[in-house]
């Protein structure tokens, strides 16, 4: 039998070229997390800026993950997360047992107050919607499962880093930086230390119309193992009625906290 030759042998991939494959993929990757963090749909150009890329590499990124329906681009060539995702979230979700223990519980309180009840976790450096639970006759005011918000201004970002070490609290916030949204945003690290003092006070965080004009939330962390873990909030129209929901949400996030211990 011939033995084969050195050109007919299979060549192993070399370091350098596993090493671009692995700079491409990273690329990738930031320009989809550019896309999914982005408030408003962003062009290639843009999300390419975003993602810290040049725009021909952004462009030929974009043809790539268009192509296997990670992104999609509307009619005014603006890209929006692709349907190919959803499978992958779906699975997440599915299998997250912080989200099995709190959904009975949110879907109490939201039939307790006639409000949308969000659990959230902290992501790189934001608050992710991970469930959510609902009146069926309730209009949608914002929050949906898969929604990023900002910490500094989100009553759920405030409960949750209201009781995380101050070093790491600075450093996420020195990251992200404090962008006024509205006219009440807190845009110092002063008064957002005055501010988490007060959660860890009285138990519970507030959005005076921080994040959305007209849009108040109420929110109270939930612990695990001493820590905190996510943060359980209600959205509403109405600063005085949301303020008076804040002991049930309270109670519901203690229930989620004693079921994730008592599971582990």
């Amino acid at each position: 039998m011939r033995k084969p030759t050195a050109k007919s042998r299979p060549q192993a991939p070399s370091a350098e070229n596993g090493s671009s494959s692995i700079t491409t993929l990273r690329k990738a990757l930031s320009l989809l997390d550019a896309v999914a963090r982005a408030e408003r749909p962003l062009t290639i150009a843009e999300a390419s800026i975003a993602a810290g890329i040049s725009r021909p590499t952004g462009y030929r990124i974009v043809q790539a993950l268009t192509a296997e329906s990670m992104l999609m681009q509307d009619e005014f060539g603006r890209l929006h997360v692709g349907f190919a995702t959803l499978p992958l979230a779906a699975k997440v979700l599915d299998t997250t047992r912080l989200r099995a223990e709190a959904m009975p519980i949110l879907q109490e309180l939201s039939k307790d107050t006639g409000r949308r009840a969000n659990l959230g976790i902290l992501y790189r450096n934001r608050i992710l919607h991970i469930a959510g639970a609902e009146k069926p006759s309730l209009p949608v005011l914002y929050a949906r499962f898969g929604k990023i918000v900002p910490l500094h201004c989100s009553a759920m970002g405030k409960a949750l880093i209201a009781h995380l070490p101050e070093d790491q609290v600075k450093a996420m916030i020195a990251a992200e930086g404090l962008k006024a949204l509205t006219p009440n945003t807190i845009t110092t690290y002063k008064a957002l230390k005055q501010d988490l003092a007060e959660v860890r006070a009285k138990g519970f965080a507030l959005s005076n119309a921080e994040h959305v004009p007209g849009l108040y939330a109420v929110a109270a962390m939930v612990s695990a193992g001493g820590k905190p873990v996510a943060s359980i909030g209600l959205l509403g129209r109405d600063l005085d009625s949301v303020l008076a929901t804040s002991g049930l949400v309270r109670q519901a996030a203690e229930a989620v906290s004693h079921r994730i211990e008592r599971t582990d």
